[in-house]
């Protein structure tokens, strides 16, 4: 067919960090969901382009870059835009929402007559709400999209929105009326691998706009869809329990197209999967496809109850690090949290993982409902300790996010907490804190998410120069406790004032 589909991983709003500028050393892998999507429609017979716009303006500047944007999207000459992003993973799905009206309000601008649609986690947690968010829209495909995409686009396009409305029950208009029912992808082996070989004009644009050659840009693919586990602040999507595997010789033919349409440009370095640890017979088929083609991930993520000593030696050959979310000290708060975990589970995968020479990485969330300030007092010491005594090598902290769907967002009286900032500035990684709980206002949440930065930071300088501490030591509760109401007061000062 003659029709143009252009695929788009819409950009987020720039955090702090690349706000002060875009070439801060941040960057996300490029990820496979809308390569798949871009691979199935094509396969329809559509012709079909690809960007990942959340990756080439990972920094978006209005001011600087809505020009370059506009020629982009004019050059493209698209009969269809569909928004691609994955099903499961809530950090790229959500906050894209500001990309998305950037974009789609340029794209009617050029051709009113295009139609504009959503796919991913954000289409499907927020159904026909999506509609009032992004005004320029015209339909969305509720759960996952993979393997009724292509129908979906050549109904659309030989006949009309409404007919495909009334076919797929996964489809709403913004005159849909009906409850959705989400799409599910029943057969990994039959879907379309990513589509590496559509990358060529974003490498182009990549060269142009930022000025330097494609080399080595970390890439991620999925082995499995699904998790075992049901955390509040992440699950909250159809079939989010229902565990699905790729073959090992699809995996083989994925990284063989990547390497002949890719090459030196990327490299795969992250896994999309939820648990990729989870079956230990699928571990050791992709491990070994791994070896035989010679990658080799920055990391893996995984479950504390889900390391093994078996997996542990299983994935040593093809990476030497994991990451486990701890996100909590206190074993309360994990447990309200969902986790399926303590935090004496977690020092035991770390042993496992030491004793096969895994470092460690360790992920923390910072004000979640649960949390108190003496339970962040807590995270504070046990990540001084943790990293100073060398025990692990790294840890992250993220600020907490409402994401849409969650059981923490959709049931937030509940939790003692309300979502006051907009989902558009809803990101793990330096965004402000978009809620605030019975313990914790806005403000003290994002001081001791970049408190914990500084402390990481340093405590990881000291101990390269100085090395492990032996020592475990304990903080000064009154005096942080005394920090964290003047900066709880000095908030309230500052909305007292903003409201003369």
């Amino acid at each position: 067919m003659d029709k143009h589909v252009l695929v788009l991983a819409p950009f987020r709003r720039p955090v702090f960090r690349t706000s002060i500028s875009p070439l801060y050393p941040f960057g996300e892998p490029w990820d496979s969901p809308p390569l798949i999507l871009s691979a199935q429609i094509e396969k329809a017979g559509f012709q079909t382009s690809y960007y990942p716009l959340i990756n080439l303006f990972h920094a978006f500047n209005e001011e600087t870059d809505i020009h370059i944007l506009e020629n982009l999207l004019r050059e493209s000459r698209a009969d269809i835009v569909i928004f691609s992003s994955d099903h499961f993973i809530p950090s790229r799905s959500t906050a894209s929402l500001y990309g998305m009206k950037i974009i789609s309000k340029i794209l009617k601008e050029v051709n009113p007559e295009i139609k504009i649609g959503v796919t991913g986690r954000i289409g499907t947690v927020l159904k026909s709400k999506l509609f009032s968010e992004v005004e320029n829209i015209d339909f969305v495909v509720v759960g996952e999209p993979e393997e009724q995409i292509g129908n979906i686009v050549r109904t659309i396009v030989s006949e009309n929105l409404e007919r495909a409305e009334e076919e797929f029950d996964c489809l709403l208009l913004k005159s849909s009326r009906k409850e959705p029912i989400p799409a599910m992808v029943n057969d990994l082996e039959r879907v379309a691998p990513p589509a590496f070989h559509l990358l060529g004009p974003a490498f182009q644009f990549y060269e142009k706009y930022k000025g330097i050659k494609p080399f080595n840009i970390p890439f991620s693919i999925r082995t499995s869809l699904g998790c075992k586990f049901k955390c509040r602040f992440c699950s909250g999507v159809p079939n989010w329990l229902n565990y699905r595997k790729k073959s090992a010789k699809k995996i083989a033919e994925e990284i063989d197209s990547f390497n002949k349409y890719v090459g030196d440009k990327g490299q795969i370095t992250f896994l999309e999967d939820e648990i990729f640890t989870r079956d230990e017979e699928h571990v050791e088929e992709i491990v070994r496809v791994f070896k035989e083609k010679d990658i080799y991930l920055e990391g893996l993520y995984t479950h504390s109850s889900l390391l093994t000593p078996t997996i542990a030696k299983l994935i040593q050959p093809v990476t030497n690090r994991v990451y486990l979310g701890l996100d909590n000290a206190d074993d309360k708060i994990l447990k309200r949290m969902g986790k399926g975990q303590k935090f004496e589970t977690v020092l035991s995968a770390v042993q496992i993982a030491r004793d096969n020479e895994l470092k460690v990485h360790l992920e923390w969330i910072i004000g979640t409902p649960e949390e108190t300030v003496d339970s962040i007092i807590t995270s504070f010491s046990s990540i001084f300790n943790l990293l100073n005594t060398g025990t692990v090598d790294n840890i992250n902290t993220y600020v907490y996010c409402p994401h849409p769907g969650t059981e923490y967002a959709e049931k937030s009286d509940k939790y003692g907490m309300s979502i006051v900032g907009d989902m558009e500035d809803i990101q793990e990684s330096g965004g402000y804190a978009t809620a605030q709980t019975q313990n914790l206002t806005r403000n003290q949440i994002f001081t001791a998410y970049l408190m914990s930065q500084l402390l990481i930071n340093e405590v990881k300088s000291s101990r390269q120069i100085n090395g492990p501490a032996a020592q475990v030591t304990v903080p000064n509760r009154n005096e942080l406790r005394r920090i964290f109401e003047s900066i709880k007061n000095e908030s309230g000062q500052i909305e007292a004032l903003m409201q003369v």
